[in-house]
């Protein structure tokens, strides 16, 4: 029996590619740049498995193009973040980069009705059939679906994007910080975070009592930064005042 693999697909539909690609476009405009320049804009200092991740589906969905140290916003990315929500250009540029993914265009010509779309569940089996893992393939469902949905005009008769959460963790992040906490004496594990507005990211520390989370924009001014040091300086004094008498 061959062994299951995973799907090349998108980590994230295109609708959430669109907007990451705002605070590149805003930064770089059609500038040249580098791989860590664009996982920069992207709010991430390193180029971890999941920011490369989020690079490949920008580059599948053709939202970036370029090689190595020369990617750049792509055309129809520009028409996607600047043209009318209902100008003909931004829709034909969204068909294009919709179904230019090889597994999303493989699923439309297998499922090609917009009117009666097919479910989840029928689109999960069949990539399973394809030799996908079924954690994959049900993966890519959702995030196709989304897509198809953003496309078509007719989100809500698809399935939203539960893939991702744009925190830049997983979940076995989250089971491990929970297992953390646990063995240094929390009572229960902390409940997985909300998922990232487009352009800010979140630093999380496990605590005996819980997770400490934090969320803050990704493009900071250094006014910004200096403004956010000073109110931490304040929530740590408000933390500190917490202790109870002969912990400290």
């Amino acid at each position: 029996m061959a062994r299951p693999r995973s799907p090349n697909y998108p980590s994230i539909g295109l609708g959430k590619a669109i907007e990451a690609m705002r605070p590149v476009f805003k930064r770089e405009h059609r500038n040249k740049m580098s791989k860590l320049t664009l996982a920069k804009h992207l709010g991430s200092n390193t180029l971890n498995g999941r920011m490369l991740a989020r690079i490949g589906s920008l580059r599948a969905y053709g939202l970036v193009e370029g090689r190595a140290e020369g990617l750049y916003v792509s055309d129809d990315a520009l028409v996607l973040l600047t043209a009318p929500a209902d100008s003909p250009e931004r829709q034909a540029a969204l068909e294009r980069c919709a179904f230019r993914p090889g597994v999303f265009q493989k699923l439309h010509e297998a499922f090609p009705s917009r009117e009666n779309p097919q479910s989840a569940e029928n689109i999960r089996y069949s990539q399973i059939k394809d030799g996908f893992t079924e954690s994959a393939a049900g993966k890519a469902a959702k995030s196709y679906l989304a897509t198809l949905g953003l496309a078509t005009g007719n989100p809500a008769l698809y399935v939203s994007e539960e893939e991702e959460t744009g925190t830049g963790e997983t979940p076995m992040q989250h089971t491990e910080e929970a297992q953390t906490a646990l063995r240094r004496g929390a009572s229960t594990p902390p409940p997985p975070p909300a998922p990232l507005k487009p352009g800010m990211q979140r630093a999380d520390f496990p605590l005996a009592e819980g997770i400490a989370r934090i969320e803050f924009p990704a493009d900071m001014s250094p006014e910004s930064y200096e403004d956010l040091d000073a109110w931490l300086k304040l929530v740590l004094r408000r933390a500190k005042r917490s202790i109870k008498p002969g912990d400290a």
